[in-house]
């Protein structure tokens, strides 16, 4: 899941836990946790920091490639949108096949260019995918 997507999910999460005081007691370091209600909103807020923190880690390989690769358009906000448009379009072999593109474009060109069903099933996914990004991200 995009980088954006779990900090959305952490704001969320905080707007609910800020009710009980659990966001003070993070930074304050002291138990504010008084009432049963709050105490069963730590292991979600705990949950949702750690997501956070390793996301980039969980990172698609669209999303990976995109921010590994040379080119001046690609920054982390793209690559993250781009990303969750393929999370929504292809599936995760799809993904890693696409990710390919990125470091060897003539790929792309072969693919798209193959009789084989299965390439050609991949293509129509992969164009989805194009068109997706092209309208999440712009």
């Amino acid at each position: 899941m995009p980088v954006g997507v779990w900090l959305l999910s952490l704001i969320d999460v905080l707007k609910n836990a800020r009710l009980c005081g659990i966001f003070l007691a993070w930074i304050t370091g002291r138990d504010l946790f008084q009432t049963k209600a709050c105490e069963m909103k730590k292991p979600i807020l705990v949950a949702a920091f750690s997501a956070l923190m390793i996301s980039p880690v969980m990172a698609n390989p669209i999303e990976r490639a995109c921010n590994q690769s040379d080119r001046r358009a690609a920054s982390a906000q793209l690559c993250s949108c781009v990303g969750y448009a393929a999370e929504m379009t292809l599936n995760g072999a799809e993904q890693r096949l696409a990710a390919r593109f990125f470091s060897d474009p003539d790929q792309a060109q072969r693919m798209r260019m193959s009789d084989r069903r299965n390439d050609e099933r991949f293509w129509e996914n992969y164009r989805d995918f194009g068109e997706a990004a092209e309208a999440m991200c712009g």
